[in-house]
């Protein structure tokens, strides 16, 4: 548990058998010391007469007061008195435990010459309020707060295949992507209930944390600067505070005569300096302390590249093909439609990968003058099938591929292109813009790709495949006159009839697109083309209570190893959530806090808590690998965790 005050970070380590308290001091974690002189204090409560006793006292009378001396009582937080851990545990207490009508254990004691029920979040709400009257002791100010952190259980995270998943789904021991492309273990899973925060990204899905969910911001339009003001001289930049967690903006008054001096030093001189690019971590509360024009220009959300998986997949068709066959192509059969020479060219070379299949080119009378590739067999070695109008074709290939890789009217992309190395979905994006694409020149150079309504499930997954390339994206519904097939009565109609039809429009911007290997010549964006950088988003956060028709007041927490980053669906950088209890636990933790008068905003297990603190003193270390040892009361627990110092 972390409590904090207005100058010190408190930790308060509530144990099952022994709780300490510390306090971040002078660069370094200072663990403070009990009324006598112990630096860990027994988390044992015992009631004699009118007293009562909490810590060394009350552990120094057990033997004299057996039946009124409670310890242990964390291991009954959060749980059921029919819980076979409970029954278990009751064999080895001195004091009494019985069932209250919810089933929840309560502890029986003597108390003012009664009998009196507690509840085990009373019992540790007195050892927390102890803790907590140390710490004030040492600090002499009041504490009173700490924190939690998680997201919406709908949530989708990338996974090693690059596949996605909803967190809910996830478990401990499952693998997640990180933002360096090396995987991450879940090693903890929590859920629970809270306000909730929608994150909208400019340039990026949104999704929904609470209010101590850490943010991973990228930093920019942060660059020293020189500026007159009247006649002064002043140097502007951005410098650290608290710990790295917090930023702000600094002018200093400098003379006119050292002033590029001093511009130029200021990288060595001010360690602390923010740098455009740099990476911070911070809470969405305290990411909303900031105005709106720093939140928009400064603090971005951003995303990794996805890395490169399936790198050596042996995939069945050419990934370019099956763009083009999935954006024009029919959807039976293997046709493609298309009025450029560079396609025919492409299809023939194509086609001589398959002993056996040539071009049929022939005029397609809906459109006019547009082509109509279609691949067909015609040596004797292949084997027959029958056709309609009774046309005997031997058997295609291409055609048997389509029908295996279950695309056969049924367009979309497959898994296995969807999670190809990025060269490989570079080709697979190439041949859906040269079917149904457009390049738009200009001002905002991007391209844009067009399907119809019922092909949702393809535009979703082109919207995907170009965020995972990197490239920004944007998708509207848009109600459609084009491509008329006839006129009645001055309508224009479509070939079933209709005046008009709903399709989706799907923009892809950024420098990103430059590496797209489009083979039409018109569509191929030119080398010396200028792009600004497009993985950091804008961010808008608000609280929400329902989010596309549902009530948002529940949360997963997962907590990974490495640096704590993963990446969502997009490939959006997100942090971890620490977690070690289950929802009841961490409930009844937060109102045993309550209880004693400290509101809780975090609960963080102890091996993460012990590598903090080792981290906290060590300055400029890089990145090392610990091995922590959670030496309870009852288990040993080793644990390895990655701290970047």
């Amino acid at each position: 548990m972390t409590v904090q005050t207005k100058k010190n970070s408190i930790g308060i380590d509530l144990g099952t058998t022994y709780s300490c308290v510390g306090v971040y001091q002078n660069g370094k974690v200072e663990i403070i010391a009990n009324d006598m002189g112990n630096r860990t204090t027994p988390s044992v409560v015992a009631f004699k007469g009118n007293e009562r006793l909490i810590g060394d006292a009350a552990k120094n009378q057990i033997s004299s007061n057996v039946e009124n001396t409670i310890f242990d009582s964390k291991r009954l937080i959060g749980k059921k008195f029919s819980d076979s851990t409970v029954k278990s545990d009751m064999k080895y207490w001195s004091f009494k435990v019985d069932s209250d009508k919810n089933d929840k254990p309560v502890i029986k004691a003597q108390y003012n010459d009664e009998e009196r029920s507690f509840s085990p979040e009373e019992i540790s709400a007195m050892v927390l309020t102890k803790m907590k009257e140390i710490a004030e002791n040492y600090l002499g100010e009041s504490v009173s707060q700490a924190v939690i952190t998680c997201f919406d259980p709908e949530t989708k995270v990338l996974m090693p295949d690059g596949s996605s998943k909803i967190i809910k789904e996830l478990k401990v021991g499952d693998k997640i992507l990180g933002d360096d492309g090396k995987l991450r273990n879940i090693i903890n899973y929590q859920t629970g209930t809270g306000q909730m925060y929608l994150v909208k990204q400019s340039k990026g899905m949104e999704y929904i944390v609470t209010g101590q969910h850490i943010l991973v911001l990228r930093i920019t339009s942060v660059k020293p600067s020189l500026r007159k003001r009247g006649n002064k001289d002043i140097l502007t930049f951005w410098k650290y505070t608290d710990n790295k967690s917090k930023i702000k903006f600094v002018e200093i008054r400098v003379n006119e005569d050292e002033m590029y001096d001093k511009l130029n030093n200021l990288y060595i001189d001010e360690l602390d300096l923010v740098q455009e690019g740099d990476i911070i971590e911070m809470t969405v509360e305290d990411y909303l302390q900031y105005n709106e024009n720093i939140r928009n220009s400064v603090l971005k959300g951003y995303k990794a590249p996805k890395p490169l998986t399936n790198k050596n997949a042996d995939l069945p068709l050419d990934p370019y093909f099956l763009g083009l066959w999935l954006g024009d192509g029919t959807s039976n059969n293997v046709e493609i439609t298309s009025s450029d020479p560079e396609i025919e060219e492409y299809l023939h070379e194509f086609a001589k990968d398959f002993p056996g299949l040539s071009v049929v080119k022939d005029i397609n009378s809906d459109i006019g003058e547009t082509s109509n590739y279609g691949i067909t067999s015609t040596k004797a070695c292949y084997h027959y099938r029958i056709v309609n109008k009774g046309i005997n074709y031997l058997k295609n290939p291409v055609l048997d591929i389509l029908r295996d890789i279950n695309v056969l009217e049924n367009k979309h992309i497959p898994d296995i292109y969807m999670n190809a190395c990025e060269s490989d979905r570079f080709k697979l994006f190439a041949g859906l813009i040269d079917s149904d694409g457009n390049l738009h020149k200009g001002t905002g150079i991007r391209y844009t790709f067009s399907q119809e309504e019922k092909r949702s499930k393809l535009v979703y997954q082109m919207e995907i495949l170009g965020k995972t390339l990197g490239m920004q994206t944007q998708k509207i519904l848009i109600r459609s006159r084009e491509h008329p097939c006839s006129t009645i009565d001055n309508k224009i109609l479509f070939k079933d009839g209709k005046e008009k039809h709903l399709y989706y429009e799907i923009s892809f911007s950024g420098e990103k697109i430059k590496d797209v290997p489009c083979i039409i010549e018109y569509k191929k964006v030119q080398e010396n083309t200028k792009f600004s950088h497009n993985t950091s988003s804008s961010l808008k956060i608000e609280p929400i209570t329902e989010y596309n028709g549902k009530i948002r007041n529940k949360f997963v927490a997962i907590e990974v190893d490495g640096n704590g980053r993963f990446l969502l669906e997009d490939c959006t950088v997100v942090h971890n959530c620490p977690a070690y209890f289950n929802d009841s636990q961490r409930t009844a933790t937060k109102d045993a806090g309550t209880i004693a008068g400290i509101e809780v905003l975090r609960i963080i297990n102890e091996p993460t808590a012990a590598s903090l603190a080792y981290g906290f003193d060590k300055k400029d270390q890089g990145e090392k690998n610990l091995l922590v040892f959670d030496c309870g009361g009852k288990v040993l627990l080793p644990e390895v965790l990655t701290l970047s110092c």
